[in-house]
């Protein structure tokens, strides 16, 4: 059986919000342009679709990533600003997620 190590991850910032059925954006905590990646979990009962990118950012259920109930994902964070997605399934889906950028 093979060992894969939890990523090292040093805390800048971080900011709960929502994602619901319609694609929303939330402005990245802390410092981002000194930041190397950031951390999203999601808080809540369904599954998300997140994209990353600048104030226009946009993601449906199909072109993002999906970060499923209960879980974390790791991301490079690039010249990201801003973090976008939205709540699998049907209308008057939600879930909170916890957004953290760091190193």
């Amino acid at each position: 059986m093979s060992v894969t190590p939890v990523p090292s991850f040093t805390l800048d910032a971080a900011i709960n919000g929502s994602f619901g059925f319609a694609s929303s954006a939330i402005l990245l905590p802390g410092t981002p342009g000194s930041d190397a990646c950031i951390r999203v979990t999601n808080m809540g009962p369904c599954p998300i679709s997140i994209a990353l990118g600048a104030s226009t950012v946009a993601v449906t259920q199909s072109t993002g990533l999906l970060v499923m109930a209960g879980q974390s994902l790791f991301l490079t964070l690039g010249t990201a600003t801003y973090i976008a997605g939205v709540a699998c399934g049907g209308p008057g889906n939600s879930s909170t997620v916890n957004v953290a950028t760091g190193s």
